[in-house]
Parts: structure tokens; sequence; C-alpha cells
């Protein structure tokens, strides 16, 4: 292992922590100009709706799936309303996570410095990220989280055949289409 780290691309931990970095820049206009779009809006008043002891889909009628504005709802009841700084900084937080679910993954395929490729990779080109701010917390963000510990539990379950990896598997995957509805099955 110390010969790989040696020839490797990314002495250990630095690509980890480049993640971390480009996702606090990339996303740190966010925080300085709130929301951007008229989709942030949306999830914002559907939060603070929820926040407030309202029903979404009694008080409101929509046909979004529910947790984007549960996520909004939980940061504004734990801390104040409309906080949308808080949902930014999960968003980061979910950001650099994702990329290092997905970087594990592809490391497990293609070694460990395509990983760290993949992981840098997604933390710079993700649509949401690189939109300086544009739908800082959009639930396509939030459930791309999901399915990438979707794939991470399905290639331990092929490694180790333990049922409970597909049933994580599974349920990360059901928890993706809270977000995006049936749309997250086509990412699979």
């Amino acid at each position: 292992t110390s010969l790989e780290a040696q020839q490797s691309l990314d002495p250990p931990h630095v690509a980890g922590r480049l993640v971390f970095v480009f996702a606090v820049l990339l996303r740190f206009p966010a925080i300085v100009h709130g929301p951007a779009t008229i989709e942030e809006h949306r999830l914002a008043a559907g939060g603070a709706l929820l926040a407030a002891g309202g029903d979404m889909y009694t008080d409101v009628a929509d046909v979004v799936p529910p947790l984007g504005y549960e996520t909004h709802g939980a940061i504004f009841a734990v801390s104040w309303p409309f906080n949308l700084t808080g949902v930014a900084i999960l968003a980061m937080l979910l950001t650099a996570a994702t990329a290092l679910l997905l970087g594990a993954a592809v490391r497990r395929v293609a070694g460990h410095d395509a990983g760290a490729i993949a992981a840098l990779g997604f933390v710079l080109f993700a649509p949401t990220t690189a939109s300086f701010g544009a739908l800082a917390a959009a639930p396509p963000l939030f459930a791309t989280f999901f399915l990438s510990a979707a794939l991470c539990s399905w290639l331990e379950f092929r490694a180790r055949a333990r049922v409970a990896y597909a049933a994580l598997a599974g349920a990360a995957v059901g928890i993706a289409a809270l977000y995006v509805g049936p749309a997250a099955f086509l990412l699979i």
C-alpha cells in the first residue's frame, strides 16, 4: 500500500481536503446573496410553512415530492424561518460528501487515482455547484447524495454478499425518489 501511495497522483487525503475546499468556495455565493431562482423561493416558502406547523399537501397544493420542503422546514424549525444560510451550508456539506462517496465507488472499481479524479470532478463540475449559487440546495443535489450512497452500498453488497448492503442501497434509492420523484430511478 505504501508503494501505491508513493506512485499515486493523489497523496493521502489531499483530494479529500481539496473536495471540501472547492465545495465551500464554489457554494459561498449562495450564502452571500440568498435565493437566486423561483425554485429556491418555492422551497423556502414550503419549508417555512412546514416549520410553522402547516401541511404542504393540505394547506398548499403541490405535486413536488416532499423531502425538498421537509429539509428546508427542518432547518428552519431548528434555527429561524427562511434560514437559507443553514440550507446552503448543508448543501456545501452534501456536495463534499457526495463527491467523496462517488470517489470511493470509482476507487473501488478503477483504482485510487480514478477515485480522486472523480471526486474532484464532481465537486468542480456538478451543475448545482457550477452555477455559483443558483439552486444552492436543489432537491436533485440531495437526491444525488442518496444515489451515491446507494451505489456504494450496492458495490459493498457485491463484494461481501451481505443482504443488509442491498437493503441499504434500496432504502437510499427510495429516499432519493422522495426528493426528485420517479426521475431518481432513471439515474440508476
